[in-house]
């Protein structure tokens, strides 16, 4: 019988992105059977050259990334076809998957920490990691947030998950897209203008994810200049951190305040907010210092324990992945499936809400279509005009009917459904629909790869059109 042509045994499904899954496996070929965790691409994404592109550059990139904050790649292996990304197995939790236990928040000497440790991992990053030609690599994450944070039972905070990252190297396959990847709401405003990324993007992110691990909340920030300060003055004038005299809160939240300023000439660099954020752990009540490594005892290990794995088949089947990872699996027998998901039998709650959730998303589907009926019956229920502001990129023209902009700005339009059309300099032509009513602000993103525009900083509406990003 020929051999398994998967040098792994998986153990668990530690995961599930875009593109791939993380899984936790044990080394067959190796004679001490150590445990890895490798990252697997979804078969859906093992012929696409963009994707295979990024995962052997993010592999060249993080061979090159050694150390502590950051986590350790060993080797890039192909399987079939298909690269198998091998790295060191962390074991501990992602701060998001910690939050969803901490509904409040972390206790605030923890939450500046491990933002103090992914601040010296973009520093080293950026300014410290050398490629083979003895050039530094301006290593850019582009991706920060809780969920890309983990720490460890023993309180180390490892960085993870550099598949969107960018960087300057030798042997580099992809190339920077214009399109915008990553996660709101901790993308940089610039990032959706689709300017240059520079270190300032990971800085904005990072100060957004420690807003969220101090609060247990996002902080919901415009993406309109005019108000997006003014947004982040209310979030922040609540910040309360026991353990911080007034003047040190203060200063904390000046820091955060510079690290999601709008303007990224204003945010510090990761060096300078890593050593801003020592400095008020250190200045806090020592009766108020919690140590990573007290947290991880108390909270994180135990939780790590706890923790239930998704059955090994049913995360096979979900990621309809038969071909390779079935394969892999040997010492796990098959069950019989649960009739009921096992999330929601342990979480009622959570499924309640959801429940209620989409009775409150149907019901404000039919409050706008209600709307729009009204007005397009006789005009009444909204004004016969609106001034509706647009914001779009350096590279691109807006035209509404017969009135063209050239550059962000507003309008005067008639209330009711309307078109955007814009047009790039790289030749692409899209049109975007919206309900036009006075005040709106309409914005030009990119959603998962797809152009889309977001109204008043509502969800994102897909736009379309022959040369859309795809």
């Amino acid at each position: 019988m020929a051999a398994d042509p998967f040098p792994f045994e998986v153990l668990e499904i530690l995961g599930e992105g875009a593109f791939g899954a993380v899984c936790v496996a044990r080394m067959t070929n190796d004679p001490l059977q150590r445990q890895v965790a490798i990252k697997v691409l979804k078969q859906e994404y093992a012929s696409n050259p963009k994707v295979l592109q990024r995962t052997r550059d993010e592999a060249r990139m993080m061979s090159t990334l050694h150390h502590p904050n950051i986590v350790g790649v060993e080797q890039l292996i192909e399987v079939e076809g298909r690269p198998v990304l091998v790295m060191e197995l962390v074991r501990g939790l992602d701060l998001k998957s910690i939050l969803r236990r901490s509904p409040y928040g972390v206790p605030a000497s923890v939450a500046m920490e491990v933002v103090r440790q992914a601040c010296v991992a973009l520093h080293v990053a950026y300014e410290e990691a050398v490629g083979d030609d003895g050039k530094p690599m301006r290593i850019i994450h582009r991706d920060i947030k809780p969920s890309n944070m983990l720490l460890s039972v023993h309180g180390q905070l490892k960085v993870v998950d550099f598949g969107i990252a960018t960087g300057q190297f030798s042997g580099r396959e992809s190339r920077t897209d214009s399109i915008v990847m990553g996660s709101r709401p901790y993308m940089a405003p610039e990032r959706l203008d689709r300017s240059p990324d520079t270190p300032g993007v990971d800085i904005y992110s990072a100060g957004m994810s420690l807003y969220e691990v101090m609060t247990g909340h996002v902080m919901p920030l415009s993406i309109n200049p005019s108000s997006h300060d003014k947004s982040m003055t209310e979030h922040l004038d609540a910040l309360t951190a026991p353990g911080m005299t007034a003047e040190a809160l203060d200063d904390l939240r000046r820091l955060i305040r510079r690290m999601c300023a709008y303007d990224a000439t204003f945010r510090p660099s990761a060096r300078d907010a890593g050593a801003e954020l020592g400095r008020l752990i250190d200045s806090m009540d020592p009766a108020y210092r919690i140590t990573l490594e007290a947290f991880a005892r108390e909270v994180v290990e135990p939780l790590y324990t706890e923790r239930k794995p998704v059955p090994l088949r049913v995360a096979v089947k979900r990621l309809e992945d038969n071909k390779l990872l079935t394969g892999a699996i040997r010492s796990h027998p098959a069950k019989r499936p649960p009739l009921r998901s096992p999330e929601l039998h342990r979480r009622p709650a959570v499924f309640l809400g959801g429940v209620f959730g989409l009775v409150a998303a149907l019901g404000g589907i039919a409050a706008h279509k209600l709307m729009i009926e009204l007005d397009e019956a006789d005009g009444t229920a909204v004004a016969e005009t609106a001034r509706v502001q647009f914001w779009f990129p350096s590279d691109a023209r807006a035209q509404v009917g017969p009135r063209s902009l050239m550059l962000p700005g507003s309008l005067e339009l008639p209330s009711g459904s309307t078109e955007l059309d814009l047009s790039f300099n790289d030749g692409r032509r899209i049109t975007c629909r919206f309900h036009a009513l006075p005040g709106t602000a309409v914005r030009y993103v990119v959603d998962h790869g797809h152009d889309a525009v977001s109204v008043d900083d509502g969800p994102a509406i897909p736009c379309h059109g022959a040369n859309a990003v795809k």
